[in-house]
């Protein structure tokens, strides 16, 4: 007696599925599935600090043969041996990709124009063999002698060569 109760109850549960499906959209089944994957190549994180006198330019690195170095982070800081040296809106900052007998400023301004840390989204790239050279300058007379901090971040990627 209870199952000739439960019997419409269970035909609706079966129709209102039977519904639902004719009107979700579905999928073909013989749908081959396909797409595009990218594989980036491998990343090899790099950072370095160091330490750099007004107006004399400093080497980050030099890019191996056969990879590239992406810069993504820089901070410059104060000396903590020197807290007198301070930052002045006007000092400036620069950074230069250095090949065989060629500079190319990459990235240049001054204090007041960038923030600091700068943080690139994608990065400076700088190829095989060059040298990533990077300068600041404090504005105003007799501060030649004075330091700056330089923390940078980022990473080398293997390249191929092209045929």
């Amino acid at each position: 007696m209870m199952m000739t109760r439960l019997l419409p109850v269970f035909c609706l549960f079966f129709l209102a599925a039977g519904a639902l499906q004719a009107v979700l959209p579905q999928e073909p089944q013989d749908m081959a599935l396909t797409g595009i994957v990218q594989v980036s190549p491998p990343q090899l994180p790099h950072w370095d600090s160091f330490v750099l006198q007004s107006g004399v330019p400093e080497t980050l690195l030099t890019v191996p043969a056969g990879s590239r170095f992406v810069l993504t982070d820089l901070w410059t800081m104060r000396h903590e041996d020197f807290q007198g040296h301070l930052t002045s809106d006007l000092d400036r900052f620069w950074l230069e990709r250095v090949l065989d007998q060629s500079r190319k400023v990459a990235f240049d301004a001054r204090m007041n124009e960038s923030p600091n840390p700068l943080s690139w989204n994608t990065g400076i790239s700088f190829g095989p063999g060059s040298r990533v050279v990077f300068q600041y300058e404090f504005d105003g007379e007799g501060k030649e002698d004075w330091l700056r901090r330089v923390h940078f971040t980022g990473y080398f990627e293997k390249i191929r060569a092209n045929s």
